[in-house]
């Protein structure tokens, strides 16, 4: 029989004595049925409003699980299970990315007992890859269930089969995935386990008939929880979607190291657990999705690129994002990868500055799923105003000829249209960027030299970094995105060709190259031309970012730009304001 926490000493720990009338299903005393009457004290009462209004002091104090070693206790949270937790109590939309033996599981078993117990009329329904693992929770709900003391309870009338049904109204019904799963069902919280794991053809047959009527509701709730599996699946959309802002969903993560206790020796035992197989581990252990194929790009690196993505702090909206401001002074390439215009993948425009090719920076980024190539064309050349109208890389396919034309002809003349052709090298009868699969693969080989091997290329867009995720070399030796929903590779290949201004020989035709490596690449670069008119390198005025600008430490600033002397707000430098400094030559660095 389940015991009254002893914290609250005023309440009685024998529920005899304030059960005025019990009424027990299957004989159990601890399944309180129709009819059971409670004699509530203040302090009962009390503790039950604050056990409603609080899940993890509910948790902390009520919930039991059994420990291999120890037998029956109270559940002790660590502070990542906390926010957890949190994390589903206080959102309608939560995708969880969690660690092999985290306690997901029975962190979604406190949640769903929670909000059964202390709602009334709510429905949960369970679902999860196999019908087993659905069960596997709902069993451990029961049991939760049972080791709570009874004046907290609400009465069972339903407790056998693949559902509960409690006297105040709410549910738990328990489902394998399929279109049919909710039938007939007006779902208040949905709870998806191993969601990842689930074939993505039923998942997107699923939800397309379950959303509808989740979405009616603007409390309900939907709690994907999930150890990575690839990325081709819905679980993986979802999750980089709350990533990127996309949505309205709220993620989190919990890679093994999040568990107090779990150090070096631990992962070696988990690493010995996977056979030593590196990526499994990664995957099971530190909620990496591992792609189909390989990866284009080193893993540490884009750990890395990721770590240093922040806001755009000049100018910040949908389509377009300005990291830094555009100066006259600097060498730019504006990498272009066109679009039908139809709303699946994007029109999409890379600014980078070549300026130092050993700090090459991501500038800006436009992406657009719905312009048209025609409108496209007006907003490459309004973008190239702000950047000095540079050199413009544009894949010459079937919309990027269109756009391409648009460019040479009146009112634009755009006069610094790349044009390169395999064959014949530097083709001038037709601009743009004639793409094979050869070119293409010369254009991705020569965008890894600069990232992966010089490690110069620095993105603070995260949405571009996100791609690289799911961009990888096929087994035919071709590069390309995963297959999948929602996956796509605009900005990765607008980079690429941006990058592709690099190029020799294309680069000695669009840029007066001074020096060279010892590989025979560029290692500097200048204009050969003169940027003129007073309309160009201004950035429109709306929509400026209020994004602040990401700290670095002094030791970080002298690493990545040495010569530059380090200045910040605190020191006292003849009382000159930032805006001085500006005036006085100073730059500033992000």
């Amino acid at each position: 029989m389940a015991e009254k926490d002893k914290s609250s000493p005023n309440i009685p720990q024998n529920q005899e004595e304030y059960l005025a009338n019990a009424n027990y299903v299957m004989r159990n005393p601890n399944l309180p049925g129709r009819g059971t009457v409670i004699a509530y004290t203040d302090d009962m009462m009390k503790e039950l409003k604050r056990c409603k209004e609080d899940l993890l002091y509910f948790a902390e104090n009520y919930f039991y699980i059994i420990n291999l070693d120890e037998g029956r206790q109270k559940i002790k949270l660590y502070p990542v299970q906390k926010k957890e937790l949190k994390l589903m109590a206080d959102n309608n939309r939560v995708c969880i990315v969690s660690s092999r033996q985290q306690g997901k599981t029975t962190l979604l078993t406190i949640m769903i007992l929670w909000y059964v117990m202390f709602n009334n009329d709510k429905t949960v329904l369970i679902i999860s890859n196999k019908e087993d693992t659905s069960e596997e929770i709902l069993q451990r709900i029961k049991l939760a269930y049972e080791e709570i003391p009874t004046f907290l309870k609400s009465p069972i009338t339903v407790w056998q089969g693949q559902t509960i049904k409690f006297l105040n109204g709410s549910r738990i019904k328990i489902s394998a995935t399929s279109a049919n799963s909710a039938r007939g069902l007006s779902v208040n919280l949905l709870a998806v386990d191993e969601c990842s794991i689930i074939d993505d053809y039923k998942a997107d047959d699923f939800f397309k008939a379950v959303l509808p009527t989740i979405s009616s509701s603007k409390k309900s709730k939907i709690i994907l929880t999930s150890t990575p599996k690839g990325t081709n699946n819905y679980f993986y959309r979802v999750y980089q979607e709350a990533l990127t802002g996309k949505s309205a969903w709220k993620a989190m993560a919990i890679p093994w190291y999040m568990i107090p206790g779990r150090d070096e020796e631990w992962k070696k035992m988990a690493m010995s657990d996977c056979g030593g197989d590196d990526k499994l581990f990664q995957q099971e252990y530190c909620c990496e999705f591992i792609q189909d194929g390989d990866a284009t790009i080193d893993k540490s690196l884009l750990d890395e690129l990721k770590s240093q993505t922040h806001k755009p702090r000049i100018l910040n909206t949908d389509e377009y994002k300005v990291w830094e401001r555009p100066q006259r002074d600097h060498v730019y390439s504006m990498g272009v990868d066109v679009s039908d215009g139809v709303g699946s993948c994007a029109s999409c425009i890379q600014v980078v500055d070549i300026t130092d090719i050993r700090d090459i920076r991501q500038v800006a980024c436009y992406n657009d799923r719905y312009i048209d190539p025609q409108n496209f064309a007006k907003k490459i050349n309004e973008i190239s105003e702000q950047w000095g109208k540079p050199w413009i890389f544009i894949e010459r396919n079937s919309m990027g000829t269109e756009v391409v034309a648009a460019l040479e002809r009146e009112p634009f003349y755009y006069p610094r249209l790349a044009a390169y052709d395999q064959k014949k090298k530097t083709d001038y009868s037709k601009k743009g960027i004639m793409s094979s699969t050869n070119v293409k693969y010369e254009g991705i080989t020569n965008m890894r030299y600069y990232m992966n091997t010089l490690r110069c290329v620095h993105l603070p867009d995260v949405a571009t970094i996100n791609e690289f995720t799911t961009f990888v070399k096929k087994p035919n030796g071709t590069f390309g995105k995963t297959n999948g929903a929602g996956i796509y590779d605009d900005r990765v290949m607008a980079l690429c060709w941006a990058l592709f201004a690099l190029q020799v020989p294309l680069v000695n035709v669009c840029y007066a190259v001074s020096e060279y490596d010892e590989n025979g690449k560029p290692l500097k670069v200048e204009n050969n031309y003169v940027p003129g008119g007073d309309n160009l390198f201004k950035l429109p005025s709306m929509m400026f970012s209020d994004a602040p600008e990401p700290k670095r430490t002094k030791q970080e600033i002298e690493l990545r730009f040495p010569g530059y002397t380090y200045y910040d707000e605190n020191q006292n430098l003849a009382d000159m304001t930032m805006q001085d400094l500006m005036d006085a030559g100073w730059h500033t660095v992000f």
